[in-house]
């Protein structure tokens, strides 16, 4: 059902590794005899309890190679979550300055809109051979980018320096794992906020399922303010159908003009719907969400790094393809359980990787 972390990292020496071996010791001397300079740009806070980990998991690729030493990293994060336009623009210029000044061979993005915003200002610079971008976490479906931008041959193959990571919502495995629970029939909500992320989410589940029957499973309410999140909240708790929603309000507008990010959003799901909340990825287990099919954001920002370091190596940019998420497990929240008195079979048990 999904891929360890020990077949994952198997099957990457099998692809990469003894070429690898061979271009270290032929090059190591040539090309690693000056320092790398990578960018992250981040396209949240550093401390975003959402995407941290994924940040964390890019850094510890990198700084537990043997090649640390010949690597300079700089970091930006755009704070996009909590910040308004006006002040996002304001750091998404400062980005733009920092990453002219360093002029990093390598740019690593952190999800949609640092990605976004490096195709925007620097796609030209990935024309040249010694010039590369590694995204990560991106949830626009590849070949709405790709139709965009043509880098990739096939929505897959890199044509330019640049490849990467995609984040599946996994909305089909939820639904099938949903099947163990309850009986049929029954909905998912997505309940989603309509700036820049929420509708990216919503395009993402319709893409998942869109060559699917699971389709007709899902009933979308967009949210624009804290009254249609009330109202949504209703609706949802009063339909017996209704088993399970996806909480992809990451940013919401108040009455006075402020934002309310993740953190204060998560609270107010948790107090007033009672449903299952599926969780997107571990992060919102952690927030204290139920659960269910998670992307390891961790091992998501590992891979990226994997990637760079054998970009770094002179691999072959047509051989690192780009490539989903590797690694997800079934995690559900303990406590969430008890809160919603939930009662699930032994056969669920039996699937289940973590409990928390």
């Amino acid at each position: 059902m999904r891929q360890t972390n020990f077949s994952y990292q198997l099957n990457n020496f099998l692809k990469y590794g003894f070429y690898s071996i061979f271009i270290i010791i032929i090059f190591s001397n040539v090309c690693l005899a000056k320092k790398t300079s990578i960018f992250i740009l981040a396209s949240y806070n550093k401390n975003d309890s959402l995407s941290e980990p994924e940040y964390q998991g890019v850094l510890y690729a990198l700084k537990n190679s043997r090649l640390s030493s010949y690597i300079s990293i700089y970091s930006y994060f755009l704070d996009s979550r909590r910040v308004n336009p006006k002040n996002l623009q304001k750091n998404i210029n400062k980005a733009i300055q920092l990453i002219k000044k360093i002029n990093p061979k390598i740019i690593i993005t952190l999800d949609d809109l640092a990605f976004e915003i490096i195709m925007k200002h620097f796609y030209k610079w990935f024309e040249h051979k010694r010039k590369f971008l590694v995204f990560c976490g991106i949830n626009t479906p590849i070949k709405i980018y790709n139709k965009k931008y043509n880098f990739l041959k096939n929505n897959k193959i890199p044509i330019k320096n640049i490849t990467g990571i995609y984040e599946a919502i996994n909305i089909d495995k939820q639904i099938q794992l949903l099947k163990l629970i309850f009986k049929e029939p029954f909905y998912i909500a997505i309940l989603h906020s309509i700036d820049y992320m929420g509708n990216i989410i919503k395009a993402q589940v319709i893409n998942e399922l869109s060559n699917t029957k699971l389709k007709n499973k899902i009933k979308f309410f967009p949210v624009k303010n804290l009254k249609d999140l009330k109202k949504s909240i209703q609706i949802i708790n009063k339909s017996p159908l209704i088993k399970a929603y996806i909480p992809a309000i990451l940013k919401i507008k108040t009455s006075n003009n402020k934002y309310l990010s993740v953190a204060k959003i998560s609270p107010i799901l948790l107090n007033n719907i009672k449903k299952l909340d599926l969780a997107v990825n571990f992060a919102f287990v952690n927030l204290g969400f139920w659960g269910g099919v998670c992307t390891d954001i961790f091992r998501m920002g590992y891979q990226a790094g994997d990637m760079v370091l054998y970009l770094i190596q002179r691999y072959p940019i047509k051989k690192l393809p780009v490539e989903y998420a590797c690694c997800y497990k079934i995690i559900i929240n303990k406590r969430r359980t008890k809160q919603l008195n939930l009662k699930l079979p032994d056969i669920f048990w039996g699937v289940v990787d973590e409990i928390r």
